[in-house]
């Protein structure tokens, strides 16, 4: 599957759904989020900067800055312990 492509400047939903070992919605004891921008520039992030709409799910908006392939990381821990990562890519501004 291709790598989604977005602008600089743009906002981007990243979202992460936790789960049980049943597979039902479930929220781990600890969140957090890592994006690796292109230059290698980790911006971590916790609970407190997150929202958190329904059990298991939790998203961050995050405003897209440099271009290149960013990396989101996504990690449970605690009462659900569970990692994903994603990966987008953003444009070079033209004008």
């Amino acid at each position: 599957m291709p790598t989604a492509s977005y602008d600089i400047g743009d906002q981007r939903r990243l979202t992460g759904n936790f789960t049980n070992v049943n597979n039902a919605p479930a929220d781990p004891g600890a969140i957090a989020l890592t994006i690796r921008e292109p230059d290698g520039v980790q911006i971590a992030k916790t609970e407190a900067d997150m929202q958190n709409p329904a059990t298991g799910e939790w998203y961050y908006d995050f405003t897209i800055a440099k271009p290149g392939r960013h990396i989101v990381r996504w990690a449970g821990s605690g009462a659900i312990i569970a990692a994903g990562e994603d990966e987008f890519y953003a444009r070079r501004r033209e004008a």
